[in-house]
Parts: C-alpha cells; structure tokens; sequence
C-alpha cells in the first residue's frame, strides 16, 4: 500500500495559486488614462493642447469646445511642469472622415510613388527593382 503526500513544493504551489485566485482585480496603470472622456454619438472628439495656434486651426478645421455642466470649455492640465492646458473639442463625424479619407489618400500616393500599392503589395517596376518572381525558375 502506498500513501500518497505532498511535498512542500506542491503545498506552497497550491498555497500561491489560491492567493492568486482571491486577490482583487487589478487594472494595469498603462491600461488607464486620465484623458478619457465620453465620446458624443455623431461626433469625434479630440484633446487639443494649448500650444502656439493649435486651437484656432482646429476651429479652423470644424472643431468646437466641448462644454462642461457650467458651460465652461471643458479642460486639464496635460503638462504640468509647463503648466499647459488641453481643450477637449469635437467636429462631426461627417467632418472627421473627410479629413481621414484625404490623410489616407496622401499615404497611398506616397506609397505608390515608393513602389508599393495601397494593400502593401510590391508593384512590378524594373527601376525599383524590387520585384522579381523567381517561381519559375
């Protein structure tokens, strides 16, 4: 008849995963940001720092504040060993992929002109000489 122990390893292994099991959740800190705000339905929303003209050109650009219960530009410090604010401001969505569809269109042109195509697949040009199919050799 053998009987069967545990070791001590298997005990603390055992004594570690029920610790595992019965501790709190945690939320990794790069998981969290302080900059997280709702997002409005129909818009797009954006934290706009404080620097130089960017303010005026996002207005420029169809942005408008976003208002806090007070009817105050809703803010926060982002830097503050500088003391700078950000500005939460949104544009509609209509506005907001416009702007993504000419950003794209610009990155696809470049692309081209490097001798690739939109998808990332090479085009077969001999001046760039990157595209040789030797399948059939």
């Amino acid at each position: 008849m053998t009987i069967q122990t545990e070791s001590k390893f298997q005990k603390e292994e055992l004594k570690t995963l029920k610790a595992k099991v019965n501790r709190p959740k945690r939320i990794p800190l790069g998981s969290q940001t302080r900059f997280n705000f709702p997002q409005r339905p129909g818009y797009r929303r954006y934290l706009f720092n404080d620097t130089g003209t960017n303010l005026a050109e996002a207005e420029l650009a169809g942005y408008t504040f976003v208002l806090n219960r007070d009817g105050n530009k809703e803010c926060l410090t982002v830097d503050r060993s500088l003391g700078m604010k950000g500005y939460l401001m949104e544009t509609p969505l209509e506005f907001y992929n416009e702007d993504q569809e000419a950003y794209n269109k610009k990155i696809d042109e470049t692309e081209k002109s490097l001798g690739r195509t939109p998808a990332g697949k090479e085009i077969p040009t001999e001046y760039m000489g990157r595209f040789k199919d030797y399948s059939s050799v």
